[in-house]
């Protein structure tokens, strides 16, 4: 029977916690004893999960599994990571590698994040009101595949190296984006709706990069202008955006024409930029 439960982080133990990826599962599954005693690391210590929250269930059921975890949550690093179904909500903002390797469900953030959101991951999405690190939807540790599917959407910025060997999936930025925006990027849509810093789509082999305000012209120095057009996908993608609550009204970010820029041109230029006119 789904099942709602409720992390509250002690206001006594502030020290920065790595959580292990069998917790999800844990949480999705488990019994509360099992999930009380799953072991996590901070620093050179092994910790109970119940020595770092207080950890309690819903008496109401859902449709499926809800799990919302409260209080500082900055320090904790890979909550959500390997979330296979369900929707998990972080009240506040979070530290690095939230949805990391993340397959199904949904992850909601109503602040900020750091480094590695959604990193590796292959499906499910993930909604952040606040702003993102580095590392957004690039490759796990070891790996050269990137994201494999789902969806990401930042309200905010994100930092560098969004996207970086993007395989699959959508990535949504409503703010600006830092250096090495989609390097090595092969195959995907990432959408960016303010300033870019940099070149970017370095070594990009296909995919798109939709751009919602003109960058900087040393940012496509290694793309080419081909045409100028309307592709039917945007509009499809923006309506989406809309019906997720991503975005407030179509007039917010609906451009109709973009201009289209192939490259990398050391890479085959089958790779597009678009860049909203």
């Amino acid at each position: 029977m789904p099942r709602s439960i409720q992390l509250t982080r002690r206001t006594d133990f502030t020290h920065a916690c790595e959580l292990p990826a069998e917790l999800s599962s844990l949480l999705a599954e488990g019994q509360l004893d099992e999930i009380r005693s799953c072991k996590i690391r901070s620093g050179r210590k092994t910790l109970s999960l119940d020595q770092v929250f207080e950890v309690s269930t819903g008496a109401e059921e859902t449709e499926s599994i809800r799990v919302t975890f409260e209080g500082d949550l900055r320090s904790l690093h890979g909550l959500g990571r390997n979330w296979q179904s369900g929707d998990l909500y972080l009240a506040g903002s979070a530290g690095d590698c939230v949805g990391e390797a993340m397959a199904d469900g949904t992850i909601r953030v109503t602040g900020g994040v750091g480094d590695a959101l959604g990193r590796g991951m292959s499906g499910g999405r993930i909604l952040v009101e606040g702003n993102a690190g580095d590392y957004l939807g690039s490759e796990m540790p070891g790996s050269t595949r990137g994201m494999t599917g789902g969806e990401i959407c930042v309200r905010g910025n994100a930092g560098r190296y969004c996207g970086s060997r993007m395989r699959r999936g959508t990535v949504v930025i409503g703010g600006g984006a830092g250096e090495h925006l989609a390097d090595l990027m092969l195959a995907g849509t990432i959408v960016c709706c303010g300033d870019v810093t940099g070149p970017i789509g370095i070594g990009m082999k296909r995919g798109t990069l939709l751009l919602l305000k003109e960058p900087a012209a040393e940012a496509l120095v290694a793309f080419d202008e081909a045409v100028t057009y309307q592709p039917v996908f945007a509009r499809v993608l923006f309506r989406h955006l809309l019906s997720i609550g991503f975005l407030t009204s179509a007039a917010d970010t609906d451009p109709t024409t973009f201009v289209r820029h192939l490259g990398d041109a050391t890479a085959g230029q089958r790779a597009e930029i678009l860049v909203a006119s």
